[in-house]
């Protein structure tokens, strides 16, 4: 899922992937790379989640049964991170179409306002693999759907560069690379 079509200068990235294909972990290492150069900005399920008494996997069960709870959840994540993505260059773990993937893996509805905005001009993608990687935080069930909604959103509303990023070693430096192409 590579587009090479356009080349100019990217400066807000997102990291995206369904749970636990190491977006977060992708975060941190970019951070190290680009601190100074590059805002990061952490995932918002987990800026949201304390706020609804989500501390770990084990807490999602009450969230994940009362839908009016979990849409005021998704709506709660999606103002936080509307506001974190101000102008200028930043790096987000998990983007504002991720959560629309969520959204419709849950039964709601997605964002169709949100989805037609040009928010992102790179999407670094991290694909699920075989093996479950538990962080203590997500819950395994789901990926494979929610990816598959994820990947049907862009395909339906992202215009920008996709880089389908390697799993194992080679996953940092293809993710430098191509931030470093994006900022040139």
């Amino acid at each position: 899922m590579i587009d090479e079509a356009s080349n100019t200068a990217r400066s807000r990235i997102a990291i995206d992937g369904a749970q636990c294909t190491g977006k977060t972990s992708l975060l941190d290492q970019l951070r190290n790379v680009y601190s100074g150069r590059l805002r990061f900005i952490p995932e918002a399920s987990r800026i949201v989640a304390p706020r609804f008494s989500i501390f770990s996997h084990k807490h999602w069960k009450p969230v994940l049964a009362d839908a009016q709870l979990l849409a005021n959840f998704f709506k709660m994540e999606e103002e936080w991170l509307m506001q974190q993505e101000l102008p200028g260059r930043f790096v987000v773990d998990s983007s504002l179409m991720l959560i629309q993937a969520y959204k419709l893996y849950f039964g709601h509805a997605k964002d169709e306002s949100l989805l037609r905005q040009d928010r992102y001009d790179l999407i670094l993608y991290c694909p699920p693999t075989n093996t479950f990687v538990a962080d203590g935080f997500r819950f395994p069930t789901g990926r494979l759907k929610v990816d598959e909604l994820y990947r049907q959103i862009l395909r339906d509303y992202f215009r920008g560069r996709v880089l389908e990023l390697p799993v194992g070693a080679e996953r940092l430096p293809a993710a430098i690379a191509a931030i470093a192409n994006a900022l040139e």
